[in-house]
């Protein structure tokens, strides 16, 4: 009976035994799940402005850069905020980029252009801030209509043939606030440049249409030889430009034979060319034609003068400064598209334009063996990685 008992006392005893241990084995295999649930692993973050990141708790997180922190809800629902500490080979810069230009209230940058599609015009205007266009016929003129050139600063070619009123069919197809015509009275010493020259009584005629149909426009013309029949249409036209890519001087010498037809038919005075430097031209201009010459030309192909020229223009007061890119052969020039970043850049530093920058961040990878060790080195080797075009834009001020 003894022993019986004694058996029964010890088969209780590793019956609990057991029932403990099962127990306890359950709880550990539980925490270890806990455990593992409790170390999420990240999705990587797409480098696109329209995209979010997505953490293993389905929990959507905005953007961020190293250095930044990343919120997520552990297995309680709980938030929890854990820094984000950058790597010793990866760096993220933020750098502002020349996005577009816009108008400068009170001021004029003009293009004569030479391709003339709708988005070419449009982009002239949006992107390099052009506010004035020549428009060499009324197809040209549709074509700046639409893509967004206002009228008010629409500069309509109203050249016409000997002996014709087509001048008055381009002014009533055309609402412009400037009417163009060319070189009016720009002559050689031995006769015409082989185009067509006018009248006074021409000229006379053209204006008076203008200001009888169009209220409020004006009627331009240019040219560079300041001589007496030059003299002659600065007095008729409402603005006068300069249209020379040099410096031309007048030196006293006879022999000029204008062939002109009305005017000084003999002077004894001829104009030479100088250097590719226009200022002292313009000064003279102001200086003979006071308020009447605020508008000038200048060329495409003047690469390293471009500072230069708005700042001359601004000091001599004119509010607007027009852009031609046209060889003599009636062909643009060899860089004629790559020159507008340089031509806005300088009428913006001299006050013609406003210009815009966006918020980029570069991100570059160091590919030093020792990362934290060497990469501190102004020598060390970052290669770019990826470019994030952020969505801030503000305007920058000389």
């Amino acid at each position: 009976m003894q022993k019986r008992f004694i058996f029964l006392f010890i088969t209780t005893i590793l019956l609990t035994l057991f029932v403990l241990y099962s127990c306890n084995e359950s709880n550990i295999v539980e925490n270890k799940k806990i455990e593992k649930q409790d170390k999420p692993v990240l999705k990587k973050v797409i480098n696109n402005e329209n995209e979010t990141g997505i953490d293993l708790n389905n929990q959507s997180i905005s953007k961020v850069a190293k250095g930044d922190t990343v919120k997520r809800k552990d297995i309680k629902g709980k938030e929890i905020i854990t820094p984000k500490k950058p790597a010793c080979d990866w760096k993220t810069v933020e750098v502002w980029e020349i996005d577009h230009y816009e108008p400068k209230p009170g001021k004029i940058v003009g293009v004569w252009p030479y391709y003339h599609s709708t988005s070419y015009l449009k982009n002239l205007r949006t992107k390099w801030g052009y506010s004035g266009i020549h428009t060499i016929n009324h197809t040209v003129y549709g074509n700046a209509i639409s893509a967004g050139f206002n009228k008010q600063n629409i500069m309509a070619d109203c050249t016409f043939p000997t002996g014709t009123t087509e001048y008055k069919d381009k002014i009533n197809n055309s609402d412009a606030s400037y009417y163009y015509i060319g070189e009016a009275v720009n002559h050689k010493c031995l006769g015409n440049e082989g185009k067509r020259l006018y009248s006074p009584d021409e000229l006379n005629d053209v204006i008076s249409y203008i200001h009888n149909h169009r209220y409020g426009s004006k009627f331009i013309s240019d040219g560079y030889k300041r001589c007496g029949h030059f003299d002659v249409l600065a007095g008729i036209v409402d603005k006068i430009m300069f249209s020379s890519y040099k410096h031309w001087y007048k030196v006293n010498l006879p022999g000029c034979y204008t062939n002109m037809g009305w005017g000084e038919d003999y002077e004894n005075y001829m104009w030479w060319s100088g250097d590719y430097d226009q200022r002292p031209d313009w000064s003279d201009m102001k200086s003979r034609y006071g308020s009447k010459f605020s508008m000038t030309w200048i060329s495409t192909f003047e690469i390293t003068e471009f500072d230069n020229l708005f700042g001359h223009a601004k000091n001599l007061g004119l509010n607007s400064v027009w852009v031609y890119g046209y060889t003599d052969n009636g062909v643009p020039v060899a860089h004629y598209n790559d020159e507008w970043d340089n031509i806005s850049y300088y009428a913006w530093d001299e006050g013609f334009l406003r210009q815009f920058r966006r918020k980029y961040y570069y991100t570059y990878h160091c590919l030093e063996p020792d990362p934290c060790s060497n990469c501190d080195d102004p020598d060390a080797m970052w290669v770019l990685d990826s470019v994030y075009k952020s969505g801030e834009i503000k305007e920058f001020y000389p």
